[in-house]
């Protein structure tokens, strides 16, 4: 028996066109959708990307003023407690000190902290942004200049600490009526180089007496001091310029990358 083949109907294979044309057109038109949101998206994330570079960029600026002034800072210190070191060394028999021991002891019983401006890296750290960013080195350099502050921020903290101990042990030293007469220096003028006062430069070529247990203490005074003094010498030669460095760096390549001024 011979078979042939099922006859299909011109107007069926009409159908199935016309339904094959239609998918395509609904595929065609979801992709270009895909498409439009996805290129959407990108340009959001690119925008935001040099929205935050550009914010990071001014708060790194101001951070740099911060570190390059805590290094001053901690300097002066240190050479304040040099002096203090020195003159404790030849402290009379009267319980007397030149007046400069209390001048730097009042110097000494000043404290830095740097004010980091975080706003935009907690942003970006904390909250994930730093997505946005596609360079991976940038985003290592940044977690890195974030863990630095955090670290700078615990020694600051430490130091404030320390200063208010020997602060303590200054009280059992120093007599009140002389020290007060400190009280009004500008330690910051001084820092940037001492402007003459001739209050300030009359006091300084006296003689003052000490507490009567002054001397008891001294050694312990002088002790104290000089564990601040390596704390700082550590951030002078170690965490700050790391922090700075990398601060630079960043700032490079986000005027790079950004084309940021």
């Amino acid at each position: 028996m011979e078979t042939h083949p099922p006859h299909i109907h011109h107007s069926t294979g009409k159908k199935v066109s016309h339904y094959f044309y239609e998918f395509l057109m609904l595929f065609m038109a979801v992709f270009s959708g895909f498409l439009a949101e996805n290129q959407r998206e990108h340009f959001i994330e690119e925008k935001r990307a040099g929205e935050y570079a550009k914010s990071l960029l001014s708060d790194l600026v101001s951070d740099t003023f911060e570190i390059s002034a805590a290094v001053h800072q901690a300097n002066f210190l240190i050479l304040s407690i040099d002096s203090l070191t020195s003159m404790s060394f030849n402290i009379n028999s009267s319980n007397e000190v030149p007046a400069s021991f209390y001048y730097y002891s009042r110097c000494v019983s000043r404290a830095f902290t740097v004010d980091w401006t975080k706003s935009t890296i907690y942003q970006l750290v904390q909250s994930g942004n730093l997505r946005y960013f596609k360079n991976k080195k940038l985003v290592e350099l940044v977690n890195t200049y974030f863990f630095f502050q955090d670290v700078i921020k615990i020694k600051n903290e430490s130091d404030v600490l320390r200063r208010d101990k020997i602060c303590e042990v200054q009280n059992c030293i120093l007599q009140s009526r002389f020290y007060s007469k400190f009280s009004d220096l500008d330690i910051v003028e001084e820092e940037y180089g001492h402007q003459p006062a001739s209050t300030i430069d009359t006091l300084l070529t006296k003689i003052f007496p000490l507490q009567t247990e002054g001397r008891k203490r001294m050694d312990e005074y002088i002790n104290q001091l000089s564990d601040r003094k390596s704390s700082m010498r550590r951030n002078i030669y170690d965490f700050y310029p790391q922090a700075y460095e990398v601060n630079l760096e960043i700032i490079k390549m986000l005027k790079a990358e950004y084309h940021l001024e």
